[in-house]
């Protein structure tokens, strides 16, 4: 999965990260692999946050194949998992 060149819109209401990397403890196959998230902005909102609680969660940065690189909030910040 490549999620590339995205304007990933703040809803500080009712989401409680912008984007999920996969990867999830209690699944049977828990880790997420091949995933990369390029060059993508993320508007701040309300809270400065993008969701709820952050940006992005669930994302192994160590994962087979796994890319961030280039993410940013619409003010330049990095936004890093």
């Amino acid at each position: 999965v490549t999620v590339q060149n995205n304007l990933l819109m703040a809803n500080n209401s009712s989401i409680s990260y912008c984007v999920s990397g996969g990867y999830q403890a209690t699944k049977k196959y828990p880790v997420a692999t091949n995933i990369k998230f390029l060059d993508n902005v993320f508007e701040r909102g309300a809270n400065s946050k993008c969701g709820v609680y952050g940006p992005v969660t669930s994302f192994q940065t160590t994962a087979t194949g796994n890319t961030w690189s280039g993410n940013a909030y619409t003010d330049g910040a990095a936004v890093n998992p």
